[in-house]
């Protein structure tokens, strides 16, 4: 690629192919680890010692198990609301008019 079609892409596309890149070593490293580092990285490393690989912490069968063996959750019964008087509402609706003036203040 040149130095023109490198001018001509837009900063999100550098970062998204930066990401992509990223996510292709990682992986390498990954399936190194893997394969016992059968698999040759793409960069040399500058140290001697292995790359470690991360351990997934939630994989499909962990998750799978242990939703099998817990428990069903019990359904909450709802309960049915009281009706508000007209004096709490008051006081809601006053509460909740100096909150915006408040925030309307702030803005000028």
């Amino acid at each position: 690629m040149s130095n023109s079609d490198l001018s001509n892409i837009s900063a999100a596309s550098l970062r998204r192919a930066a990401d992509i890149s990223e996510e292709i070593e990682a992986l390498r490293e990954e399936l190194a680890g893997i394969l016992g580092g059968s698999s040759a990285p793409s960069k040399p490393s500058t140290s001697s010692a292995p790359a470690k690989t991360q351990k997934r912490k939630y994989t499909r069968r962990a998750t799978t198990e242990a939703a099998s063996t817990a428990a069903p959750a019990k359904k909450k019964k709802k309960r049915a609301r009281k009706p508000l008087s007209p004096e709490a509402l008051a006081n809601i609706r006053a509460a909740q008019a100096k909150r915006w003036a408040k925030v309307r203040a702030g803005k000028k």
